[in-house]
């Protein structure tokens, strides 16, 4: 679209026409919600077609791509249910229209405390959100970014105006897509800070765009520049591949750095595709066995699916050894429980000792009166521990999905 704009004194043609609608069906094919990158055409509204059935042809992609897009989206994406409500995602629009002044609160509130998670987001992930990215990458491949934007030659057909729109829809297109973890999980008056940053990377493009070339430089320091970004990407890069390796193709998970420790079980023990939500409420006692395979630890991460109900009271975790003697217990308040994330219990004095079994016990208190769900693990693939429900044995899960962290 900016190759045809940078043209806009001559007539669009035929090879640009289909240049411009197979970016528009591309756009509608390839993921639901991607249309809404489609308003960047409009930097297109005072180019002219050679011809009025180019302009046909352009617009009739354009409806395709939106068609497309929508039907798609209702066939094989309304209908599903969301993990964290057990509701479909229609119902789940529909409940925000019913509740719009509540559900913007909840977003901007949400969204302004989730800053900087979209930064790390942005930067860095590793696959399903498990071990933790070196931090160094936060800081090198940010540089590398602006070093790149900054080498840049400034195209001048490109200009303020329509790097301002790109702009705007950039960040038209980046807020749509950090309310959609919003929409799926929205119960009505309850606080959520959850993100995925990979809803963020087809439209990152449409908001670096804008700022690309924007400063031009003196020519000796771009080369500068343009090596130091080269360098401090394969820097960044190197180190982000040694965290992969440390977090999923190591047995014990020992820490890249210091503020990143060993986790365990490992990413190839988890099932992300048949997750069991198990319910706890007031009364009941979720224990978990396990055998660690570093010491000591300091803490148990336990993936939270839901949570229903007003956050009062708390939830305790205790620890055991063999002999069913508690050595430590963790409380976390209800009201910070992270839904669709790992939350952390720590142990920091808890003495435990590598290959020794240990087992762990969650309940709510008594003032309690909401129902949380944890992930459950629906095969025995960690076959070192068991799950106990109230004492006996799980119908519906081998296991909970844990993480332990034991420093350095």
């Amino acid at each position: 679209m900016i190759y045809v704009y940078s043209k806009r004194k001559e007539l669009i043609s035929l090879k640009d026409t289909w240049l411009l609608v197979a970016a528009c069906v591309l756009i509608g094919v390839s993921k639901s919600g991607t249309i809404i990158l489609l308003p960047l055409l409009f930097i297109l509204i005072k180019n002219k077609f050679l011809k009025n059935k180019y302009r046909t042809l352009f617009w009739s992609g354009v409806a395709f791509s939106i068609l497309y897009s929508i039907g798609w989206s209702m066939l094989a994406v309304l209908g599903t249910k969301v993990a964290a409500t057990g509701t479909t995602r229609a119902y789940q629009i529909q409940l925000i229209l019913n509740n719009i002044p509540d559900f913007v609160k909840i977003y901007f509130i949400g969204i302004v405390k989730l800053i900087p998670k979209y930064y790390t987001d942005w930067v860095a992930e590793f696959g399903y959100w498990m071990g933790k990215v070196p931090w160094p990458v936060y800081a090198l491949f940010p540089i590398s970014l602006l070093l790149a934007m900054l080498s840049d030659i400034r195209f001048v057909e490109f200009d303020k105006k329509a790097r301002w729109f790109t702009a705007i829809v950039g960040i038209f297109c980046l807020a749509i897509m950090a309310s959609v973890k919003f929409v799926w999980a929205y119960v009505p008056g309850q606080l959520y800070f959850g993100s995925q940053g990979r809803y963020f990377l087809p439209f990152a493009p449409a908001f670096f765009i804008a700022f690309a070339g924007l400063f031009e430089i003196p020519q000796k320091w771009r080369k500068a520049a343009i090596v130091f970004s080269i360098a401090f990407l394969v820097a960044a890069l190197g180190i982000y591949g040694y965290g992969v390796y440390r977090t999923y193709y190591t047995t014990c998970i020992f820490a890249v750095d210091a503020d990143h420790p060993c986790t365990l079980p490992v990413y190839r023990n988890l099932d992300i595709k048949n997750q069991v939500n198990l319910p706890l409420s007031t009364g009941s006692t979720f224990t978990q066995t396990f055998v660690p395979k570093c010491d000591p630890i300091d803490a148990i991460d336990l993936r939270v699916l839901s949570l229903d109900g007003a956050t009062t009271g708390t939830v305790q975790v205790s620890l055991f050894n063999t002999a069913g003697e508690l050595l430590q217990q963790s409380q976390v308040p209800l009201s910070e429980i992270r839904v669709g994330e790992q939350n952390q219990f720590s142990f920091p004095t808890a003495a435990t000792k590598i290959d020794e079994p240990y087992s762990f016990q969650i309940s709510l208190s008594e003032d309690a009166s909401a129902t949380l769900g944890l992930w459950g693990t629906p095969d025995d693939g960690y076959t070192a521990g068991q799950l106990l429900i109230n004492g006996s044995p799980s119908e519906s899960a081998f296991d909970l999905y844990l993480q332990y962290e034991c420093p350095r």
